[in-house]
């Protein structure tokens, strides 16, 4: 009233002629706050709620280390905001809206004390920003932008989540709200928002801290759309160091979303289960990333190497774990795609969550210990990561094969029926993966120790005639073992020095690995009195004295 009575002397038009408009306001106003029923016929003014709860958003965002130790005490008139603003039919076409700044001091509030979260979740404030998640989402396309009031409101209550996820109290309120999680795989599904897709995929992170919550996120699709960001990278912008505009990049908002899906991937799957940032194991998570997008690519998910697993991703290799290419990119990318569209229309998708996923160009590779064989044979050279278990997988299958090729030859012999077209493909397979034992026996010294026990078995594929290759190739592996004691110790046991003797006969090609493989062996007296015994003389004086190659005779 004083300021009134003050500003109207000042500005009569008695007093001065040229202060009447500003006379008319002054009353006006007036008139107004000193009105009761103007109060109560206007309500509260929507735009100063907004100020105030912005006030209190910078005030957290600046001071959170001060406001710390103290709990906010204005959750239930907050919580009622964010209720009634969510139950409003007019919501999105009125001009002004207080969810998004409500939401938004909910985030800030909760990231700043665990007091908070404690608070905000006894209040119900879970399942009220739920149904604000709920309602946005349901009015936002898939090309909707950050600019968009639902978009900010869907960011900022992804975000509230992501930081309540740090207490356990507040995951397991999560997990018996299953529509976080559709919702939480429905954000990732936009398009145009890339805000909203990196607050997805960290709330996906926080959220994999509980096993309970990996397996919702997994049932409600997260995995497709996780894999389809991954695809999206490219691995030349950041390597040019080309200066760009991040708020205009596309590309380098697609770069940085396909890194936070790759983090998103891995504390989902668990695949770092120790030491900072871990989550638990999850087996049946790891199987479905292990098949969509190879073992190998999954296993280095472990090594925290974001930047090389995504250009791997998005580039053409071939080495003897990994056989990728533009060919591969597209099937993967067909793929979940369909089911990304199939869990968005119908919330169905593949009931193994693509576990049982093969890439067309695997399927004719004999795979063994997690290493392509025929990759392996064409680069000897490159480094096997566990040799030991590599010889020990190949030996498992050559063995194995060899048991059905004497069976098949016994078989044979009583003049039955054999499949011949099978029998060729399978030695195929059993060449190539002896081709690969003799490679990493050459490459990593140590590992022939694995052969023993598997000598008799392994030398009778030597009486397989029909197959001069892979005659020549076990040749070629009991070389490489020979210059070892104890593998020459234990096929001295095995009684099976017949079988080279065969070869000199029927594998002219073989003889000078042959005679390699007898000269090595001459160092066991156990093996001499065999070779003896089976006439190994009368072999070597034949060649000796008839064969037309000049190297074979001086090997004899």
């Amino acid at each position: 009233r004083k300021a009134y009575f003050k500003m109207s002397m000042q500005y009569h038009p008695d007093k001065n002629p040229e202060g009447k408009d500003m006379f008319v306001k002054i009353n006006k106003a007036y008139e107004f706050v000193s009105s009761k029923e103007a109060r109560a016929a206007e309500g509260p003014d929507a735009e100063n709620i907004i100020l105030i709860l912005k006030t209190q958003t910078i005030l957290f965002r600046r001071y959170n280390e001060v406001l710390q130790p103290y709990k906010y005490a204005g959750y239930p008139m907050l919580l009622i905001t964010i209720k009634r603003e969510v139950e409003d039919e007019n919501l999105f076409s009125s001009s002004v809206t207080m969810l998004n700044s409500a939401c938004e001091l909910a985030h800030h509030t909760v990231a700043c004390s665990v007091l908070n979260a404690e608070e905000m979740r006894r209040e119900g404030g879970i399942e009220v920003l739920a149904q604000a998640l709920s309602r946005c989402i349901s009015v936002i396309s898939r090309e909707t932008t950050d600019d968009a009031v639902a978009v900010k409101v869907c960011t900022s209550v992804l975000r509230c989540f992501a930081a309540a996820a740090h207490f356990e109290e507040c995951r397991a309120r999560f997990a018996e709200v299953p529509n976080i999680a559709r919702d939480l795989s429905r954000c990732l599904w936009l398009k145009g928002a890339s805000a909203l897709t990196m607050a997805a995929n960290d709330c996906v992170c926080a959220f994999s801290v509980s096993s309970a919550l990996q397996t919702q996120l997994l049932e409600a699709g997260v995995l497709w759309h996780l894999v389809l960001l991954l695809l999206n990278y490219d691995f030349t912008l950041d390597e040019s160091n080309v200066e760009r505009d991040e708020k205009s990049h596309q590309q380098e908002f697609a770069n940085k979303n396909a890194k936070a899906a790759l983090k998103a991937l891995c504390c989902m799957g668990g695949f770092k289960d120790v030491g900072e940032g871990a989550t638990p194991a999850n087996a049946g998570i790891q199987a479905a990333v292990s098949a969509l997008i190879t073992p190998y690519l999954a296993n280095k998910l472990k090594e925290g190497t974001p930047e090389v697993v995504l250009k791997l991703l998005n580039s053409n290799s071939e080495n003897p774990y990994l056989i990728w290419d533009n060919g591969s990119r597209a099937e993967l990318t067909d793929y979940a795609s369909k089911q990304q569209e199939r869990v968005i229309k119908t919330g169905e998708q593949d009931p193994g969550f693509g576990a049982q996923f093969v890439f067309t160009c695997h399927r004719d590779e004999l795979i063994l210990g997690g290493v392509f064989v025929r990759v392996y044979n064409e680069q000897p050279s490159y480094p096997i990561t566990e040799p030991s278990q590599v010889t020990m997988k190949l030996l498992a299958f050559i063995i194995n094969e060899a048991q059905y090729f004497l069976s098949a030859a016994n078989v044979k012999t009583q003049g039955s029926e054999v499949d011949e077209t099978k029998r060729a493909r399978r030695a195929q397979g059993v060449v190539q993966a002896i081709q690969a034992l003799r490679n990493v026996i050459r490459a990593n010294q140590g590992v022939e120790v694995a052969c023993k026990g598997s000598f008799k078995l392994l030398f009778a594929l030597l009486s397989l005639a029909e197959f001069p290759a892979l005659q020549q190739m076990t040749l070629e592996v009991i070389a490489a073992v020979c210059g070892t004691q104890a593998c020459v110790a234990d096929i001295s046991e095995a009684s099976v020095l017949v079988y080279i003797l065969f070869t000199l006969q029927t594998l002219p090609s073989g003889r000078p690995t042959a005679l390699e493989c007898l000269h090595a062996m001459a160092s066991n007296g156990k093996i001499v009195n065999e070779a003896i015994n089976k006439g190994a003389l009368i072999y070597l004086l034949d060649l000796f004295a008839n064969s037309p190659n000049a190297q074979v005779r001086e090997a004899t």
